[in-house]
């Protein structure tokens, strides 16, 4: 009996012809939807969703992190020169913003866009907030690091800018890659290229490696900031598009 309405049913919605609803009128929609939610509700502190964020990343992403302190530390201090120590801190550089993307992408469902609209947070709001905590726990792992590189030759001030300007340039690459794919799997394939590539590149005294530790701090500064604000346009763009790109690796 069961089967017969299941294709008595299958039957009566193909004869049906189902209008196409446009981005326009969902969002009106949504609007309107919004507006019935408690005040209370809708206006949600910065730091509340900040507090959100920090306790939904993983454990696992704050294992790698502290990993990553502690080994960097341990090869810093048997580096056997400056360029040695700028080989390294260009490779891991990327990781901890690279892998927050990652989990970001690997816990999002792109089929629920809509419904994202009416919930209580901000949704853009949300994702970009996640992002901006992996880059400040980006920042605090290039800072754990250079504190332990007073006993060599190159200063603090020009290995944080150097490995924080491969952060921003690959950060941007990768939101770029985002928003034409939206899956994590281009994210990944970045990440690990990048690693092995660079592991290899950087690992003996070549002249690139020379050229970077050779850099004047004004010109270092100069491309920092450049790579700061590709960075920028990339996570507006982001942003922006969010609510309407298919982001996401989670399936229904």
């Amino acid at each position: 009996m069961d089967k017969k309405n299941d294709k008595l049913i299958s039957e009566l919605f193909l004869k049906m012809e189902i209008p196409v609803v446009t981005n326009n009128e969902i969002k009106a929609v949504c609007d309107v939807a919004a507006n019935y939610l408690p005040n209370v509700q809708r206006k949600v502190n910065l730091w509340e969703i900040i507090r959100l964020e920090v306790s939904s990343i993983s454990l696992l992403y704050w294992a790698i992190c502290a990993a990553i302190m502690v080994c960097c530390s341990i090869v810093i201090n048997c580096a056997a020169s400056e360029i040695s120590v700028i080989g390294m801190i260009t490779v891991v550089s990327p990781i901890p913003l690279l892998l927050s993307i990652i989990e970001l992408l690997k816990n999002r469902n792109p089929a629920v866009s809509e419904l994202e609209q009416v919930c209580k947070y901000n949704i853009g709001q949300l994702y970009v907030i996640k992002i901006m905590i992996g880059l400040f726990c980006n920042l605090v792992v290039l800072s754990f690091i250079t504190i332990f590189t007073a006993g060599h030759n190159g200063g603090a001030l020009q290995l944080m800018l150097t490995g924080s300007t491969v952060m921003f340039f690959l950060g941007f690459i990768v939101l770029e890659v985002i928003c034409k794919v939206g899956k994590s799997l281009p994210v990944m394939g970045i990440l690990a290229g990048w690693i092995f590539v660079s592991s290899i590149f950087f690992s003996n005294e070549n002249e690139l490696v020379v050229s970077i530790s050779r850099i004047q701090l004004a010109t270092l500064t100069t491309i920092f900031v450049f790579s700061i604000a590709l960075f920028i346009c990339g996570l507006y763009a982001f942003a922006k598009q969010l609510k309407f790109l298919k982001i996401g690796d989670v399936e229904l």
